[in-house]
């Protein structure tokens, strides 16, 4: 299924941070990292079926490439046509914050 979905990327100004935006036909969406054009090691979940049409993230400064994708959740993204399928996202750690488990 081909899927029109646009990826835009920006980095602020200083270079800390990168900004995702895309739009697409799929209400759904799935966004993903990688640090290698071909998606298939060491590849990032980064949203899941989600209907957001942006992400903020810290860039990666020790890296020289970073590599996104955005597909629509109803299409074979590169992490599945690559590795065969899509990682799960890491789940929310949450913090004490000085709170005594």
């Amino acid at each position: 299924m081909f899927d029109p979905t646009t990826l835009y990327v920006a980095k602020s100004e200083d270079g800390t941070t990168l900004y995702l935006s895309w739009n697409g036909d799929d209400p759904l969406f799935n966004v993903f990292k990688c640090y290698e054009p071909s998606f298939q090691n060491g590849v990032i979940t980064l949203e899941k079926d989600s209907s957001a049409t942006s992400y903020e993230l810290a860039a990666n400064s020790a890296k020289t490439l970073e590599c996104f994708e955005t597909a629509g959740a109803s299409v074979v993204s590169l992490p599945v046509q690559g590795m065969g399928y899509e990682p799960e996202p890491s789940p929310d750690v949450p913090s004490a914050d000085g709170e005594s488990f």
